[in-house]
């Protein structure tokens, strides 16, 4: 796992413009995020800093009250302390199974410029997180001129998009092959047998051989990037919905359908390794007059740092150039390639196999294996 920070900001300004109508004065009080922390790790956080800063010009845009909400995942373990120079307060216990903290009170109050500092102890659940400010949501992040949560409120409108997210739970470490012996996606699983560093294995239902559905294993290849010289252990984490039966969310916040597969790892340790590994679908359905199969495998065409969500769309994933585990075997431009596929006809009634209501006339029951070369963790699909 990556080292984090031990000290993260999240810095609330405010700022007033007065500005004239007829016969009326009227005052806009702002605040936002000046500094927020990118990443928590997955349980107690000590010694985080939140610092609030009162950014506004004006001598009479003074805050002195505020209720702080952690986002979805995140909570406060204890009471924050208050680290400000020159200011009290009353800081409350962390509210709703620590949801939020109140400070009111502030003395004197926090005018222009002026930063109000807490440190807290946060509790981060895996792939949570989100923003610190969601006013759809009850309670949310606010800001008040009076002492005890009233009086006139301050907003943000310059960054209501500030987030903090939770790193994901990692299934575990995956390591490289030799820089002298790239792996060949075709026979990887036979040459890195289930022990060594470089292969894992996600197989779901039971599946041990790729004659199964819910088989999903793999071997990485070598580099950190595509054209690095440098190879170093990463964390990994996967989720296998091939027997699923409803979309689900992999451990970075992907959606993947069913019948689908993710396999994501720690883009700051290495942004771009190549990995190899194959996958046996749930069975399908063949053409009803030629017995072939009719679906394609499709990838989520989405671009890291977004997410595949259930508004994305899927491209048909397309031919790898070369079945060596290295990136130049994936065509330019794509995120990864099918090396080989194959079917298999099997019986119908047996588990995993062709379900539902059979095509008329009579078709046959496909078994699909593909085996892909990934170099950016796309959603895979059949």
């Amino acid at each position: 796992m990556k080292s984090l920070r031990n000290v993260v900001g999240v810095v609330l300004a405010f700022a007033l413009a007065a500005f004239a109508v007829p016969g009326l004065a009227q005052n806009n009080k702002t605040y936002f995020f000046k500094d927020y922390p990118a990443k928590i790790k997955k349980g107690e956080n000590p010694g985080q800093v939140i610092s609030i800063q009162n950014n506004s010009p004006s001598g009479n845009a003074n805050f002195n009250s505020f209720r702080i909400v952690a986002p979805p995942g995140i909570t406060f373990k204890s009471k924050p302390s208050n680290i400000s120079q020159g200011y009290s307060a009353i800081i409350s216990d962390p509210q709703e199974n620590g949801m939020w903290v109140d400070v009111t009170n502030i003395s004197p109050a926090v005018g222009a410029e002026g930063v109000f500092i807490l440190q807290a102890n946060l509790i981060g659940e895996c792939g949570k997180g989100g923003k610190w400010i969601i006013p759809t949501s009850t309670p949310y992040t606010r800001v008040w001129s009076g002492s005890g949560l009233t009086g006139q409120e301050f907003f943000n409108k310059t960054n209501p998009d500030a987030a903090t997210l939770v790193d994901p739970c990692w299934t575990g470490t995956l390591s490289c092959t030799a820089i002298d012996d790239t792996p060949n996606a075709l026979t990887a699983l036979t040459e890195y047998p289930i022990g060594q560093g470089s292969r894992f294995s996600a197989s779901a239902g039971g599946a041990t051989f790729d004659s199964q559905s819910g088989f999903f294993e793999g071997v990485r290849g070598f580099g950190n990037e595509k054209l690095g010289e440098v190879c170093t252990d990463i964390n990994y984490a996967y989720l296998n919905n091939v027997l699923g039966g409803a979309a689900a969310s992999d451990p970075l916040g992907n959606l993947v359908p069913q019948n689908g597969v993710s396999f994501v790892w720690d883009r700051d340790i290495a942004p771009n390794p190549i990995i190899t590994y194959t996958v046996t679908w749930k069975s399908e359905w063949g053409d009803a007059t030629t017995g072939l199969p009719t679906r394609q495998t499709q990838y989520c065409d989405v671009t890291y740092p977004a997410l595949c969500t259930a508004t994305s769309t899927f491209t048909p994933v397309k031919a790898c150039l070369a079945t060596a585990v290295v990136h130049s075997s994936i065509p330019p431009g794509e995120p990864g390639c099918v090396a080989r596929e194959t079917w298999t006809v099997v019986p119908a009634g047996d588990p995993y196999y062709c379900s539902g209501t059979v095509p008329t006339p009579l078709a046959v029951c496909l078994q699909v294996t593909s085996v892909f070369l990934d170099g950016k963790d796309p959603v895979f699909i059949r």
